[in-house]
């Protein structure tokens, strides 16, 4: 059963009616007919702003949503250069580090050496300490006979 597209009431069967492209009217609203039009036409503006103002809202969102991550982005690559510059110091700093320890070591083996010199000195020292003593020794002992022969 088709319904009047002015005043939405149906059609029965017996009912004069008339059609106008996809609608249907009563044949006493068929003068209403550009009302239906008018409303159609109306409603169909209505969906269409909604969609835009839909649209709209869409774009801003976006939009915000872009400037926003726009924003992290620059922020991120900010952080990133500064950690660079952070690595570019430790990096300086370590090489830094090496060659003074590198001078270090060097200081420490000549040390060593040095050290080691010293040592293999003082046993030289120390052994010719030990046959002066000796020779004092066998020295008193042949001063000691020839006093006793002299006597």
């Amino acid at each position: 059963m088709a319904s009047c597209a002015a005043c939405l009431q149906p059609i029965y069967q017996a009912q004069r009616f008339v059609l106008d492209g996809t609608e249907v009217f009563h044949a006493a609203c068929l003068g209403q007919a550009y009302r239906s039009k008018l409303r159609m036409a109306e409603q169909r503006a209505r969906e269409l702003e909604a969609q835009v103002a839909d649209t709209r809202r869409a774009a801003a969102r976006v939009e915000s949503e872009t400037g926003r991550l726009r924003n992290e982005s620059m922020s991120r690559a900010a952080e990133v250069i500064s950690l660079e510059g952070r690595l570019a110091g430790v990096r300086a700093e370590l090489e830094l580090s090496q060659e003074r320890l590198t001078a270090r070591q060097g200081e420490l083996q000549g040390a060593r050496n040095q050290n080691a010199a010293l040592r293999a000195e003082l046993a030289a020292v120390k052994q010719e300490r030990v046959e002066d003593k000796r020779e004092d020794e066998v020295d008193a002992s042949v001063q000691r006979f020839k006093m006793l022969e002299l006597d």
